[in-house]
């Protein structure tokens, strides 16, 4: 903290890397299954998990 309050002007925020998420392919799955209504976190895992998807649970 005490070197940044000893700078005169802050650094640029580094850019993060555009690191992929497990969920990325299925993406377009589940926007289109949040469109037709609620959906929970479990039963959107069941249904990745039934046509192939292999995550893990958290």
């Amino acid at each position: 903290m005490r070197k940044y309050l000893l700078l005169k002007t802050l650094p640029e925020p580094q850019k993060r890397s555009g690191r992929k998420s497990k969920l990325d392919p299925f993406k377009p799955y589940i926007l289109e299954k949040l469109k037709e209504g609620p959906y929970t976190a479990s039963r959107l895992y069941r249904e990745i998990k039934e046509i192939g998807g292999i995550v893990n649970q958290i």
